[in-house]
């Protein structure tokens, strides 16, 4: 390749020569290439859609300016010029059609003549920015060919298919760039490099002013890094990478390489997560083990990728496998005593929590279980480009090194670890995958291990065994084991005494139950899968006491949140703080039985004291939530809630409110489209003001309520719909409340809502339950209204967007037979909209009244923060009309669960 830069286009003049080699049997009468470059040309690519699944539209928004293309202008066959066309749906790609058939073993060169516009860094974190130029899969190369022609597309998930290539590249670019890459570099002007290197899959460039790559020389390897966030000092951090490099040479042989460009991009976007992303004054680990797990995790991932044979997307868990597997050894071997915390868990307060007891390998179980447990895993042999973000980069990473973990302990004799060795061996093969690793496996040892290849690979099966208690005599006990789900793997019964293991037993084949009996003298307790090195969904089941006591596990009660301990029955105490007008501030603590992971059953108790009102109030709930693996309901869920507050001065109500949801799977955990439908029974009591005229409708009443709703929140086109039937003794009504919020191609949002309603029948003397024009009443007290009975103040102004949706106050304030709303805004720039609301409003012995409203909104955060200013509306002008100030509405949300919902989007 002869390469020029033009900085003031971004472009890269390229003349490019591929000698290509037919290595397969088949006869090729065309040949693919790779332009991922251009992948950036436009929103509607492969990429351009992936991202807007992710929701992140800065790409979708992007000036042209900002994005990449590639321009061809002349490509040449064996010196004879050729057309080209890009295959269908494949932005990304090229096909070249060969005038003469090339025959296996034959080769043919390839001339090429282009220009590649580079995009903005901000995408991918690969591009320009800065004046700096940092490069991967930027140029055209040929696809691999395996029985056909493997093209994938370019989603942002550094991982093309590519063959080994010798790269001799000549590079032009202005005198004041540095240069580093992945290739040897020798400069033969100022401006003028030579890069060159042989057998490699990726050529990577990285252009900038400064000079911020460092060498290392190590015994055998140069090591080429811009990761100096961190400084250590350079003998230090040269020890540390020789050790390292030994490490990986002992467990997965020489590295053929006599560098290694380690690029701090690839660990931007593939970190160690946890507590070391917190800022470094607060980070609770030493620089020394900081900076040597960072570039051990992006060294091991470069050594694995360049030392095998590339891969396609649909074999990828070995390879993450052996790298999560690599970092928890490297740790266990050089870093035991560390915590998951660091030196928080040293701290008085923080030392008394489990928390404070795992080790540092330990993340990756929690992280396992924290999946697992909500129906957020997907099977390691998946198509790496169907798994969600989470699974991609994290839990897939993390199942895969722990099943690898769980396969040495069960085998042992280091088994896993000579057969990961061998399976580096024999790299030149081209079955390089699950088969070969399995044969590498199988050869070594006469145990089973068809369990963890099919079942623990395949499938997302979940492992859950339970410990009971079968039958008792003096001097022994039989022990019965259960498999609770439908995956049989090995599992260890252990006997403790003193905290300390006394046995450990190793069974397999338990599919169903299995009996065993086992001496009680001297024996505490027996206990399943006691050091947690077997990965189960569930280990609260596990442990039975020899000797009776009235609880099986001991309490532990803490403030807070701790991390779930298998050896006690935990409870938390969660100091919570809440306001509304009635009760002021409300203070409560709620007693928990939910660690950091879901439980089966979720048991909170709250009691409160609110000052304003000088009473007890509070809350609690009882829900049992049970996930079903491979059927069309992903979930079920029925449970009881009651609260007590107040709803206006000195009158309170109760509200007691059984209820069952069932949440259907999605087509795939990449959808975030969700149905459920759900069933309540909301029994309210209220204290009224007997100074007033009572009405006995309003005092104690039930409502029986059937939901269901379908909803597809993405980031571009979000759509909502909602059908509700309720029933009381006075009344019944069917409500529908179709939601579209779409963002055009000018970056404005477009908002429209539909609702209607009818009263099937209404027997009521009030309005206490009719549909609310412009603020519903909430008689079922579901939403976070701080003063729901005022008329007047800045609470009164509080809007929630349902019912009719309107914002001003209008004249026919309520409909008692039937009403029709339509509520749309648009963008104007950035969060500023306007918004304009239409609708038929039908009360009884009444005329149809129209009912019109329009004005300014301002859009901070979507159904979290917003504030509506009324212009027009039927009581005319409102700005002209006195007080406007009391006109304005605001929408605010400050329940956690929804914040932390919006930002999640995109991830899980």
């Amino acid at each position: 390749m002869h390469v020029e830069l033009d900085t003031d286009s971004h472009s890269f003049k390229i003349q490019q020569k591929i000698t290509y080699f037919n290595r397969s049997q088949d006869t090729l009468n065309s040949i693919y290439l790779h332009d991922w470059n251009n992948a950036f040309s436009n929103k509607n690519t492969a990429l351009g859609k992936r991202f807007v699944e992710n929701h992140n539209k800065k790409f979708f928004f992007a000036k042209d300016k900002d994005r990449g293309e590639t321009n061809i202008k002349n490509i040449v066959l064996n010196h004879q010029t050729v057309d080209w066309n890009r295959p269908k749906d494949y932005t990304d790609a090229i096909s070249i059609e060969f005038k003469k058939a090339l025959l296996p073993r034959d080769s043919i060169d390839i001339e090429l003549s282009y220009t590649v516009k580079i995009p903005h860094a901000k995408f991918t974190s690969y591009g320009v920015e800065n004046k700096t130029y940092n490069l991967r899969y930027w140029y055209l190369q040929p696809a691999v060919y395996n029985q056909s022609w493997q093209l994938i597309h370019h989603l942002d998930m550094d991982d093309l298919y590519q063959n080994q290539t010798d790269y001799t590249v000549t590079l032009l670019v202005p005198q004041i760039y540095k240069v580093a890459s992945n290739l040897n570099i020798s400069k033969e002007t100022k401006n003028r490099y030579i890069l060159h290197e042989k057998n490699v899959k990726d050529f990577q460039l990285h252009l900038s002013t400064s000079s911020e790559f460092n060498n290392f020389q190590t015994k055998k390897i140069l090591v080429s890094t811009n990761l100096n966030d961190i400084e250590i000092g350079t003998p230090v951090k040269t020890a540390i990478l020789n050790r390292q490099l030994s490490f990986l040479e002992e467990r997965l042989g020489n590295y053929r390489y006599t560098k290694l460009f380690v690029n701090k991009t690839s660990y931007e976007k593939n970190p160690l997560y946890g507590m070391n992303q917190l800022p470094s004054f607060l980070r609770p680990f030493s620089d020394t083990f900081e900076w040597d797990l960072r570039m051990f995790k992006t060294i091991t991932q470069q050594y694995i990728n360049n030392s095998l044979p590339s891969q396609s997307r649909t074999d990828t868990w070995l390879r993450s496998g052996i790298h999560s597997y690599m970092i928890m050894q490297y740790v266990e071997t050089f870093y035991p005593e560390v915590k998951l915390i660091g030196s928080l868990s040293k701290i008085w307060g923080i030392r008394s929590y489990h928390l404070s007891e795992l080790d540092f390998n330990e993340k990756y179980s929690i992280v396992y279980q924290y999946a697992t447990r909500s129906n957020l895993d997907q099977a390691l042999t998946t198509v790496s480009d169907s798994l969600t973000n989470f699974n991609r980069l994290i839990f897939n990473k993390y199942k895969a090194g722990i099943g690898l973990q769980y396969l040495n302990n069960f085998l042992g004799d280091s088994i896993v670890d000579n057969g990961i060795k061998n399976f580096f061996k024999n790299k030149t093969t081209k079955n390089n995958s699950t088969n070969l690793f399995k044969n590498t496996i199988t050869t070594q040892t006469d145990k089973d291990v068809s369990w963890f290849f099919n079942a623990f690979l395949e499938t997302d099966k979940k492992i859950d065994y339970s410990l009971k208690i079968h039958n008792k005599t003096k001097d022994s006990i039989t022990l019965r084991i259960k498999n609770k789900r439908s995956i049989a793997v090995p599992i260890s019964l252990y006997s403790i005494n003193n905290d300390s293991i006394q046995s450990k037993i190793c069974l397999t084949g338990i599919d169903s139950i299995k009996n065993i009996t086992v001496q009680r003298k001297n024996i505490d307790y027996w206990m399943l899968n006691y050091e947690g090195k077997i990965p189960e969904v569930n280990l609260s089941n596990n442990r039975k006491n020899n000797h009776w006591s009235l609880i099986n596990k001991p309490l532990k009660i803490k403030w807070l949140k701790d991390a779930y301990d298998p050896n006690y029955t935990q409870l938390f105490l969660e100091p919570k703080a809440d306001y509304n007008y009635y009760d002021g501030l409300i203070i409560a603590s709620s007693i928990k039985n939910k660690s950091s992971l879901r439980k089966k059953f979720d048991l909170s108790i709250t009691p409160a004291y609110s000052f304003k009102s000088q009473s007890l109030t509070g809350s609690f709930k009882a829900v049992y939530h049970k996930y079903i693996e491979n059927q069309s309901i992903n979930s079920y869920r029925f449970g009881i809630l009651g609260s007590y507050f107040h709803y206006q001065p000195d009158l309170a109500y109760k509200k007691l409110q059984p209820y069952a949801q069932i949440f259907f799977k999605r087509k795939n955990l990449r959808s975030v489209k969700d149905r459920a439908v759900s069933i309540s029974f909301t029994m309210v009591d209220k204290e009224i003001d007997l100074s007033e005229n009572n009405q006995t409708e309003l005092d104690k009443y039930s409502v029986l309520n059937l939901h269901y709703v379908y909803s597809n929140p993405e980031i571009i086109d979000n759509f909502t719909y909602f059908t509700d039937l309720e029933i009381g003794s006075m009344f019944s009504k069917l409500t529908t409340d179709i939601r579209i919020r779409k963002l055009t191609n000018s970056k404005r949002q477009f908002d429209a809502r539909f609702f209607g309603g009818v009263f099937l029948y209404n027997k009521t003397t009030s309005d206490f339950f009719s549909y609310g024009v412009n603020r519903p009443t909430d008689y079922l007290f579901r939403y976070r209204y701080y003063g729901r009975d005022e008329s007047e103040g800045i609470l009164s102004q509080q809007i929630i967007i349902n019912d009719g949706g309107f914002k001003s106050q209008i004249p026919v304030g309520f409909a008692n037979q039937w009403i029709t709303s339509f509520n749309t805004s648009i963008g104007i720039w950035r969060w500023f909209e306007i918004y304009n609301d239409v609708g038929l409003v039908k009360n009884r012995d009444k005329t149809v009244y129209f009912v019109h409203d329009k004005g300014i909104r301002l859009n901070f955060v979507h159904n979290i923060l917003e504030i509506y200013f009324p212009m027009h509306s039927n009581n005319g002008w409102e700005v002209a009309n006195p007080h406007y100030e009391e006109k304005i509405r605001f929408v605010f949300n400050g329940n956690f669960t929804s914040i932390y919902n919006f930002l999640r989007r995109g991830f899980m």
